[in-house]
């Protein structure tokens, strides 16, 4: 595994919507509250020409999302590249993507981004960062998260995170531009298989399985490859956006035999959204019928994904999660 060095004072964030891009006043205040804060902690900040447009559901062309993500790639001054958004149709600029080991750098976002993200680590086996898009740093104040993902890129070596108190039950919407995260609802973690190891450690990888599923069947997945070249086995997590409960389950027993689950020691499920019965269908019903036929640790409604906060989460990295009555720990260090 190739680590990016740390993100050093004096150097630069980079931004580009690799997927949506800002199209209203509100996110280009909260991207320029941002830039603000980066500054605090000693960063520039540069963004592409596609940061800012009209309100499409893409920023840009393939080619050209591509094209001005390796701007930022290849700029000796940027150590570290932060979306600009999520969205849907990121998977068009990976046809065009021609990366080099010697510039690598984090590469940090979630839900669509992860796609980016889990390609970039299984193809050149460089570690990127699944967690908070840019415009989350425009939060005022910072949530304990984003302080915590400040100290991983800034010391980028090993980290440790704990389970939060509190998440956000419901979105809030306000005129607000630099709302900060409206936290409601305990955290409670759960083990699908509570008389199990309290436990699990390997190789973590994994994304937004509504995105990463577009991979099966294409010459884009280089998953079996990348998992073959860690014996110790793989830890993965999984975050769900907007399937339901079928759709979920069709997406993990697809993964299953596309081969990706063969070294797995484990799994971390995030919170979601989406975990309201379906057709009679209960959620950790449809757990097991996804999870059994593996024999190994499953732990659910973690901090991970698009109910916030969430951990941020290092492909590529060792990891060891640890369970205790309700809440958990997640250790990761940088081994290549």
């Amino acid at each position: 595994m190739i680590f990016p060095n740390r993100v050093r004072s004096g150097k630069f964030v980079g931004t580009t919507a690799v997927s949506m891009n800002c199209s209203d006043n509100r996110d280009c205040l909260r991207l320029e509250k941002a830039y603000k804060t980066f500054e605090k902690f000693g960063f520039g900040a540069i963004e592409t020409e596609n940061v800012r447009g009209e309100n499409t559901i893409v920023s840009s062309s393939g080619k050209t999302r591509a094209e001005q993500f390796t701007e930022l790639w290849k700029n000796k001054d940027v150590d570290w590249i932060i979306a600009t958004a999520g969205g849907e149709l990121l998977m068009e600029m990976l046809p065009y993507l021609e990366l080099d080991e010697e510039n690598a750098k984090w590469v940090q976002g979630f839900s669509d981004v992860s796609l980016l993200l889990y390609y970039i680590t299984t193809k050149w086996q460089i570690a990127t960062l699944n967690g908070a898009n840019i415009k989350a740093f425009g939060m005022e104040p910072l949530h304990e998260s984003l302080v915590k993902n400040l100290e991983i890129v800034r010391n980028a070596e090993n980290s440790k995170q704990k389970s939060f108190d509190k998440f956000e039950g419901m979105r809030f919407e306000s005129e607000n531009p630099y709302e900060p995260y409206h936290l409601t609802e305990d955290v409670c973690y759960k083990a699908l298989y509570p008389e199990k190891e309290t436990s699990v450690a390997g190789r973590i990888i994994g994304g937004c399985f509504d995105v990463l599923g577009v991979l099966f069947g294409t010459s884009f997945d280089y998953t079996k490859q990348f998992c073959k070249n860690f014996p110790e086995g793989m830890l993965w997590y999984i975050d769900n956006c907007e399937m339901n409960l079928a759709e979920f389950r069709r997406r993990i027993w697809q993964a299953g035999y596309n081969g990706w689950f063969e070294n797995a020691n484990g799994f971390l499920i995030g919170r979601t959204p989406v975990s309201k019965e379906y057709e009679g269908y209960g959620y950790e019903e449809m757990l097991h019928d996804c999870f059994d036929f593996y024999g190994v640790p499953v732990f659910y409604d973690v901090d991970i994904g698009h109910v916030a906060p969430q951990w941020t989460m290092i492909n590529g990295a060792m990891g060891e999660f640890q369970f205790l009555k309700g809440k958990g720990e997640l250790t990761q260090k940088m081994v290549e």
